[in-house]
């Protein structure tokens, strides 16, 4: 019986990582922007979060109580504002400057802002999986960025 030099059961990122000679540790970013990245993408998630909560509530407890449902606009204006600072975060971070610019006005139009959080979110969590950061269900964990 004849012995492998590789395992052929090796996974093919493995083995082209194995084939390149690179360490699982080499990070592509400074690890100061990789955490800012990590804390940006936490505040859309949470933007994202709020969106869906206070949708929610509009819809469920707005027809009955006016008040709540004034409240909900308001809230939503406020979160709208954070969204929009934190898309101008994340993005000056993982894209170029032109882009950064055409989401930041695109963060303000109704619907499309929750498509450039989910657009943005998905690049940071690709950015941070790059350089072999876990990214669970609310983002990366500052800790696991050391």
């Amino acid at each position: 019986m004849e012995q492998f030099e590789e395992n052929p059961f090796q996974t093919p990122s493995a083995a082209s990582e194995s084939a390149q000679g690179q360490s699982a540790t080499e990070l592509t970013r400074p690890l100061s922007e990789l955490r800012a990245i990590a804390r940006y993408q936490r505040g859309i998630i949470q933007v994202i979060l709020a969106y869906l909560v206070l949708g929610i509530c509009a819809a469920v407890i707005g027809p009955q109580i006016p008040v709540v449902l004034l409240a909900a606009r308001v809230l939503a204006l406020v979160v709208v504002f954070v969204g929009l600072i934190f898309v101008v975060l994340l993005a000056s971070k993982v894209y170029s400057l032109g882009v950064s610019i055409l989401f930041a006005v695109l963060s303000i139009v109704p619907c499309l802002n929750l498509l450039v959080l989910l657009v943005l979110s998905s690049k940071a969590t690709a950015e941070l999986r790059e350089n072999n950061i876990h990214v669970g269900f609310l983002g990366a964990r500052m800790s696991d960025i050391q």
